[in-house]
């Protein structure tokens, strides 16, 4: 999946953790638990064997608000008594009881003994603590949790960052991996799922008692177990034992997700050099997770939002499958076999894994893209890196806060990185030192300064003195390119900020950029190193120049800019002379510019017109997604100028593609032309389009196959504002009879689109039920945007504040905060900090999610203040050469 130290986590009694890493160490977990899904809570016993080399006084472990029952330690066959104390933070101490402990036949002296009982033997040796316990499951989708799909109670655990001690005492950090054993006692019949295989099931009275093999050494954040009746469909072409498993229902979706299993395995295998290293590998779906999946070695969970009905599945839809699946499969060596040392590496997990996972993909299935959604996540994060609030990617984590603290920018900018790195060093060095790492690093933790000294070696590169500048400060570079005479390149760098962001920095970094021109001799590409503020770079020119492009293929992490001229041949090439992927890089960095207050949003909307003539299915996309910018700037009088530049622009390419389906096009297109319908009917009222979206609302409810999965969403929605209460009363009734994950989220997503009071507080009011996932309740509250009343979404939240945090994980109730950012609105932010602001909603987190809200709206404000004028005088003077009837009347 895809956060230095918990206070004193295990330690001899007067160090610190950092100093005692050597003196206590966890060797191994035993864990038995007693579950069953229909019961509230649970009982258990953790026993954690230890090594200790000194004299210990106290074990100190994580255990979150549960009943301890007793302790004690014990060594082979004897066991002595002990005490425990709660001391707040999660954590209990477990102490000698008093009166002595035997130890080797002999007594420790009774001189030492205190109130808390006798030191444990002052020499290298076994001990372990035994805990017994009861608690209670969770109802929030983290820690060892319950939810209940059809009626039907299901048990399945997220540990990852700090909640293994939600389900048990254990030591729950990431430099501390322990063997696990596991066992669990369920009712008779349910189905139980954990890291290993089940070596052995006995049934006594009802209850099945499932003993699991021993793992590998693994980070308790990556422990894992289900129980439930869930059902299962089998990998074909798994080298190792494994089923991917969802809740009753929903196996008949499973297929298409269950074959992407085993080639990414085998892709993997073969990049690494190296066997999978656990026994099995079995994936689990369930309906009610808070990520899209976690890396637990040999338990996969994912949410089934992945599951695809071979019917109704989207490029997209495939295309997301594959990602994920390569990216946890990815964690299995790089997170798991190799465990970051503490969570301020949690980039070093999450950008390889981001990185291998697209890498996979894209090898096992080109066509679908994975390259280039790559570099626009990477383009999207430097837009997000631009703020004067962004900590950087390796970033000191709160250890009260983990996920709060932790960059998840982590996941595109450093997959970013890495591809800049490989491109720079080459593919057979970085391949080379990353097995090198691994291996080296099997079944133990490592750091970033660990890869960097694998990579250097492989390479011959300094890559930490290269990489730590993008790793250790926020934010990217701005490149500015001047083209001289002769081939020659003046370069200049500064830090990417977003118009209005207060930053000061005098941040450069190392950027290996990928040069690409055409001359008279063809086309040719040269890696130049800009190392400083500045520099100069000698391009073997034959002839004329006659365009040039920064960053050839889309690698790297950073915006650049040309003169005007080059700029312009650049764009009047692309077509011909450029890649897909650079063009739609080409777009994005226009994009990247306009916010950076380079261009004004006038000129953006003149530069985006130069790619009407653009055929590729995903430079239209990106274009599309270049203009949103311009609706939050146009007023009132403005809109009819507004709608005829989208119309313009985007009639002609769904004319070319058709506005209905044909069997011979690409995969590609029904996307587009789902986007394309979609803007002309919300932003230019498309008389046609708004006609034929009723009919395939109408069409899909007949029958759902008969329309593109990518236009099935559109149609719904667009029919669903124009509907009734009676309306949503089907949509909700058709939601409640289907299994296909996807399915239902539509029609949620439609149910909150339906307009009235009525239907609104109905669709909210579902969203707060605690049998309604956490991803099904934000479907329904579309229900909460109202162009009208900006402020109805605070308002809502404020007044259900309680009942909507219960929905939410701790770790993400601070994202609660966003609901106040409506539109720029100083009145209704000002409301919402105050609300999110007391004592009794300042959850972990909110001081930042506040500080970054308050940005935001400082940032809109300078947007529309900047780029307002140049994009009304735009529209204005388009609007008045082309003569739309009655724009001049309403403009005045």
């Amino acid at each position: 999946m895809s956060l230095v130290l918990l206070s004193l986590s295990l330690y001899a009694h007067a160090g610190t953790a950092q100093e005692e890493y050597g003196v206590v160490e966890p060797r191994r977990q035993y864990v038995s638990l007693k579950l069953d899904p229909a019961a509230d809570s649970y009982t258990g016993e953790s026993r954690v064997m230890l090594f200790h080399s000194t004299t210990i006084e106290e074990v100190i472990l994580h255990a979150a608000d549960m009943d301890i029952l007793s302790v004690s330690f014990s060594r082979g066959d004897r066991t002595w008594n002990a005490v425990w104390e709660d001391l707040g933070d999660e954590t209990i101490a477990v102490r000698p009881a008093k009166g002595g402990i035997k130890v080797e036949g002999a007594m420790l002296p009774r001189k030492k003994a205190a109130a808390r009982g006798e030191p444990l033997y002052a020499r290298p040796s076994w001990v372990t603590v035994n805990i017994t316990f009861k608690n209670d499951f969770n109802t929030q989708p983290y820690g060892l949790y319950k939810f209940e799909h059809e009626g039907t109670p299901y048990l399945v655990t997220q540990f990852e960052a700090d909640d293994a001690r939600e389900a048990f005492p254990c030591i729950d950090l990431p430099n501390q991996k322990v063997q696990l054993v596991l066992e669990v006692e369920a009712p008779e019949g349910l189905k139980v799922l954990g890291n290993a295989d089940v070596l052995n099931a006995e049934t006594e009275d009802g209850w099945t008692t499932h003993s699991f093999r021993m793992t590998r050494r693994i980070p308790t954040y990556a422990m894992a177990m289900a129980v439930g009746p869930y059902t299962s469909v089998d990998v074909p072409g798994l080298s190792v034992p494994g089923h991917l498993w969802t809740v009753e229902g929903r196996a008949k979706y499973a297929g298409a997700l269950a074959e992407r299993i085993a080639p990414s395995l085998d892709n993997a295998e073969d990049w690494f050099e190296l066997q999978y290293p656990y026994h099995k590998l079995d994936v689990l779906a369930v309906p009610d997770f808070a990520f899209g999946g976690m890396e637990n070695p040999g338990l996969i969970v994912l949410t089934d939002a992945l599951l695809i009905d071979p019917e109704r599945s989207s490029q997209r839809d495939m295309a997301r499958a594959s990602e994920v699946i390569a990216h946890e499969v990815a964690h299995m060596w790089f997170g798991d076999l190799v465990t970051l040392e503490w969570w301020d590496d949690f980039w070093l997990n999450e950008s390889f894994a981001t990185w291998m996972g697209q890498h996979i993909a894209n090898e096992l299935y080109p066509d679908e893209g994975h390259a280039l959604r790559a570099s626009r996540k990477a383009q999207g994060a430097l837009l997000s890196d631009g703020r004067a609030t962004m900590r950087p990617v390796r970033t000191e984590v709160d250890p009260n806060n983990i996920f709060q603290t932790a960059n998840f920018l982590a996941y595109p900018q450093g997959q970013a990185l890495l591809t800049m790195v490989e491109r720079w060093i080459g593919k057979t060095a970085f391949q080379d030192g990353i097995r090198a790492y691994i291996k080296e690093h099997a079944d133990q933790n490592a750091t970033a300064e660990d890869l960097f000294a694998a990579l250097s070696k492989s390479s011959g590169e300094d890559i930490e003195t290269m990489l730590k500048p993008w790793l250790d400060a926020p934010g990217g570079p701005l490149v500015h390119i001047t083209i001289g005479e002769n081939g020659v390149l003046t370069l200049t760098q500064e830090r990417f900020l977003l118009e209005g962001a207060d930053a000061k920095t005098t941040q450069f970094w190392t950027i290996p950029l990928a040069v690409k021109w055409a001359d008279d001799d063809g086309v040719h590409t040269q890696v130049v190193l800009l190392d400083g503020q500045k520099g100069d770079a000698k391009l073997p020119v034959k002839g004329e120049l006659k365009w040039l492009l920064p960053a050839a293929d889309a690698v790297g992490y950073l915006a650049w800019t040309l003169a005007e001229a080059p700029l312009a041949a650049l764009i009047e090439a692309s077509p011909e002379a450029l890649t897909t992927q650079e063009r739609v890089a080409l777009v994005g960095n226009l994009q990247l510019l306009m916010y950076a207050g380079v261009l004004d949003g006038g000129t953006l909307l003149q530069h985006l017109e130069r790619f009407s003539s653009e055929t590729d299915v995903q430079v239209i996309n990106e274009v599309l997604d270049a203009i949103g910018f311009a609706s939050d700037m146009v007023d009132a009088p403005l809109k009819p100028a507004y709608a005829h530049y989208v119309s313009k622009l985007e009639r002609p390419w769904l004319d070319a593609i058709g506005i209905t389906p044909h069997d011979d096009e690409s995969a590609d297109v029904p996307r587009l032309r789902a986007r394309l319908l979609r803007h002309l009917a919300e932003e230019a009222e498309d008389a046609d389009v708004l006609e034929h979206a009723q009919a395939l609302a109408e069409d899909f409810l007949s029958d759902p196959t008969s329309v593109a999965p990518e236009s099935s969403g559109f149609a719904l929605s667009t029919r669903a504002k124009h509907a009734d209460f009676e309306f949503q009363t089907e949509l909700l009734k058709r939601a409640g009879d289907t299994q296909d994950p996807k399915l239902r989220n539509l029609y949620l997503s439609a149910a909150g689109n339906v307009p009235g009071d009525e239907a609104r507080e109905r669709a909210l009011t579902l969203a707060l039920k605690n049998d309604v996932p956490m991803r099904d309740s934000f479907a329904l509250l579309n229900a909460l945007e109202d162009e009208d009343q900006p402020e109805r979404a605070l308002e809502w939240t404020m007044e259900h504040y309680e009942a909507l945090a219960e929905k939410l994980p701790p770790q993400f109730r601070s994202y609660l905060v966003s609901m106040a950012s409506a539109d720029c609105d100083e009145e209704i932010w000002a409301r919402g900090v105050a609300f999110f602001s007391d004592e009794s909603r300042a959850v972990p987190g909110t001081e930042r999610a506040i500080a970054e809200g308050t940005e935001s709206l400082k940032l809109c404000k300078a947007g529309r203040e900047s780029h307002g004028e140049s994009v009304r005088s735009y529209l204005t003077e388009l609007a008045t050469t082309d003569g739309i009837e009655g724009f001049e009347a309403e403009s005045e």
